[in-house]
């Protein structure tokens, strides 16, 4: 089980806050001296909390979300890039199947199985019919996962790693993470911290196998009144680091530096219904 302040930024704002979110525009700048901001991305909801459009002006993405009466996602249209895509969902008896079509016609499709509960239990991706990627899902008691295992497929040759977590028996919090490569040598080690009403305050990662620790990092979650107030990523070296700021569980800054020196900083803009 993983506390609601580790979900992605907007489904932080969506799950955790209270309003009902229409849009979501980010206004950033690149350096202090910048006089004004640039538009970098926008994201539509619709009543449900369900993402209708996703832009992305820096990276030239523009993807549109469609969902059947039940709101179920049914199809993607859009592009990433220079690649325009359109995805489509279809669903079945405990699996569910998403077929992307390219312009040049290959076409990749990803089937996700799930158990009785509703966990997803394994996922096969098939790249222009070939397999390329299947993942294997393990869960506990409290349907939190435990264990996923990898295998990756490149013509007649199968390479695989796993991925294992550990849990508080009491709290049934996340504690450890391990990834193992082929050889199971951990590669990817984390270690989460909580305080006594477990909200979570830091997550360490290392990577045993690396020479330097130049991607070792810290991530520190820091509290107001009890309520989310800075996520502070940076790594071992002092060379990266991440700031972000939240009011009423909704993200509203975002500050990245390099070397100490501010690279980009965005300020999230909220739209409600």
């Amino acid at each position: 089980m993983l506390p609601c302040l580790l979900l992605s930024s907007l489904a932080v704002s969506n799950a955790c806050a209270q309003k009902k979110i229409k849009q979501i525009v980010g206004w950033g700048k690149y350096s202090k001296k910048d006089k004004t901001s640039q538009k970098f991305f926008a994201y539509d909801y619709n009543p449900d909390g369900k993402l209708l459009r996703k832009q992305d002006f820096r990276l030239y993405i523009d993807n549109t979300y469609f969902y059947d009466k039940q709101g179920k996602l049914v199809k993607i249209e859009g592009y990433e890039g220079e690649t325009s895509f359109t995805s489509t969902y279809v669903y079945g008896k405990k699996v569910m199947t998403e077929i992307m079509k390219m312009p040049d016609d290959r076409v990749h499709k990803t089937h996700t199985y799930l158990n009785n509960k509703g966990n997803k239990v394994e996922e096969k991706t098939y790249h222009t019919g070939k397999l390329s990627k299947r993942i294997l899902y393990t869960y506990n008691k409290q349907d939190s996962v435990i264990g996923e295992m990898h295998y990756l497929y490149s013509g007649k040759q199968r390479t695989s790693y796993k991925v294992i977590y550990t849990y508080d028996y009491k709290t049934h919090l996340r504690t450890h993470k391990n990834e193992y490569d082929a050889y199971q040598q951990v590669v990817e080690q984390e270690d989460y911290t909580y305080n006594a009403v477990g909200q979570l305050l830091k997550i360490s990662k290392v990577f045993p196998q690396r020479k330097n620790n130049d991607y070792n990092t810290t991530i520190e979650y820091q509290y107001q009144n009890g309520k989310l107030w800075q996520v502070i990523n940076q790594t071992h070296n002092g060379k990266y680091k991440s700031v972000k700021i939240y009011k009423e569980g909704g993200l509203i800054r975002v500050r990245r530096y390099e070397n100490s020196k501010l690279m980009e900083l965005i300020d999230y803009q909220y739209v409600y219904f």
